[in-house]
């Protein structure tokens, strides 16, 4: 396991030195934060270790895991993972990866990230963050305005409660953040918080825009169950599962950095297709082993114009909304949760000004 996981952390630090300065954003690395499940093969060890979700009907039969991982959204490289069972909540993930943050990183999430201790450790290691905000919270706390003077966005002081500062006392007590109200045609009023306190370093029209390429996450995730066949692991014990998701994640970050390099210094691999990246390059595997050692970079030159050409088709104004974002949401215990779209979207207007 020793082997597999140095071999994860080495291309990482490599290809990080290699690339990073090529996809930042104000001088901050742009890093991704979510989880996405995993049904695993039946087994009996599996089912102790990765134990399934139950409800009214039972447990499902297959052990199913959670993989939350910290990725670049321009890069494409998965910086850490953890793979946890499905029970293990996506917060205490996101606490765990948060010590693998850098000082001056921009750190994306959903809502299910905008807690206290999670925007606590992120401010504490001197890095920042952007998470979408729950339409429930933080919303009775003092508003003091930002230096923009925008009557859509203001600023909170978040004191963290007692009983965290007992636990962490290292965690700083109370953490500046600011707020930001948007709502896009269409869809019904949202909310955005981050640690970008200064409004005119860091606009409005900005931050609103780049929250939207956490999206990125959710193609890779897709990439990583489809194309790598996350979503088809073989093994039959607990450690043989976490070494198939090494070697799976590290490949995934093979073919982006080889991307990178086919790329101009401007662009980003997320707009290269991944499958037919990687199709390409297992064809010319025979290839190269069979030439010889002088024609070798020829060939990768050749390879590299080709996997260049493999941009994926761009379509405006085309949307994707997922079966039921239309309808309330059942919380259980009589409680709903109205759906983001909003029933007549031609009636929509944004609230900024």
């Amino acid at each position: 396991m020793r082997f597999f996981r140095t071999l994860f952390d080495t291309f990482v630090q490599r290809q990080d030195q290699a690339h990073a300065h090529r996809w930042l954003w104000h001088g901050k690395r742009l890093l991704g934060l979510d989880g996405t499940e995993l049904t695993l093969p039946p087994d009996k060890k599996l089912l102790t270790a990765y134990r399934p979700a139950s409800n009214e009907h039972g447990s499902c039969k297959y052990p199913q895991a959670l993989l939350v991982g910290m990725v670049g959204l321009w890069s494409g490289l998965c910086y850490s993972f953890v793979l946890v069972p499905q029970a293990q909540a996506e917060q205490w993930c996101a606490c765990w990866l948060s010590r693998y943050l850098r000082c001056g990183d921009l750190l994306l999430g959903d809502r299910n990230f905008a807690c206290y201790e999670i925007m606590a450790r992120v401010v504490r290691r001197d890095a920042d963050f952007l998470f979408r905000l729950p339409s429930n919270r933080f919303h009775r706390l003092a508003r003091r305005p930002t230096n923009s003077g925008r009557c859509d966005e203001w600023l909170v002081d978040l004191v963290l409660p007692v009983a965290l500062r007992k636990r962490c006392p290292h965690l700083p007590p109370v953490v500046t953040a600011r707020v930001l109200q948007y709502q896009i045609p269409g869809y019904r009023v949202s909310w955005l918080i981050t640690s970008l306190t200064d409004a005119r370093t860091y606009s409005y029209d900005e931050v609103v825009g780049l929250y939207h390429h956490r999206w990125n996450q959710e193609t890779m995730h897709r990439e990583w169950k489809h194309t790598l066949q996350l979503s088809n692991l073989r093994s039959h014990s607990a450690l043989g599962i976490c070494k198939e998701v090494f070697v799976q994640l590290t490949l995934n970050n093979a073919i982006r950095a080889i991307q990178a390099e086919a790329l101009p210094c401007d662009g980003r691999p997320l707009s290269l297709k991944f499958l037919d990246t990687k199709r390409v390059l297992f064809a010319a595997i025979s290839t190269m082993a069979l030439a010889p050692i002088q024609q070798l970079p020829a060939i990768y030159a050749s390879l590299l114009r080709k996997i260049a050409t493999l941009v994926i088709d761009v379509r405006p104004g085309r949307s994707y909304p997922r079966p039921n974002d239309g309808k309330p949401k059942n919380k259980g215990d009589g409680q709903f949760v109205q759906p983001a779209r909003l029933p007549n979207p031609t009636g929509a207007t944004p609230c900024h000004v």
